[in-house]
């Protein structure tokens, strides 16, 4: 029990470490794919080691990324956008939050098909005693 705390708390001071490296590194007035991409992505692996919940964060990275997302890019065609840096707005983001939604999906279809798994002999059995009692 005390070597399972020992490795998650190295875990969750690890992911503190690269979150406080990546907002020393973070510079919002330059542009460029370790600014806009890289570094919220690390910063989005490191949130999992430190909260230790996948869901949670890609319920978060669904929202961040789908606000930062600009959808029309993709109608517009994204070859005219590939020089410059909208292709980070208009590709990479709309893909993240899709993967991050698909991830939450499955892990909410997966907590619910447990759930059900786990209730059903409790629930056939509440069905048969309420047939049994005689309607009065």
């Amino acid at each position: 029990m005390t070597e399972n705390l020992k490795t998650n708390w190295t875990w969750r001071l690890l992911g503190v470490a690269v979150v406080l490296l990546c907002v020393v590194l973070y510079d919002p007035a330059q542009g460029g794919l370790l600014q806009q991409l890289l570094l919220p992505v690390v910063m989005g692996i490191s949130a999992i080691l430190i909260v230790q919940n996948v869901l949670s964060v890609m319920l978060a990275g669904t929202l961040l990324a789908g606000i930062h997302s600009h959808w029309s890019l993709l109608s517009l065609g994204l070859a005219t956008k590939l020089t410059s840096d909208a292709w980070i707005e208009g590709f990479a983001y709309p893909a993240i939050t899709i993967l991050c939604f698909l991830v939450a999906s499955a892990i909410l279809l997966q907590r619910f098909r447990q759930h059900i798994r786990s209730t059903h002999d409790a629930r056939w059995q509440a069905r048969r005693e309420s047939k049994k009692k005689p309607n009065d």
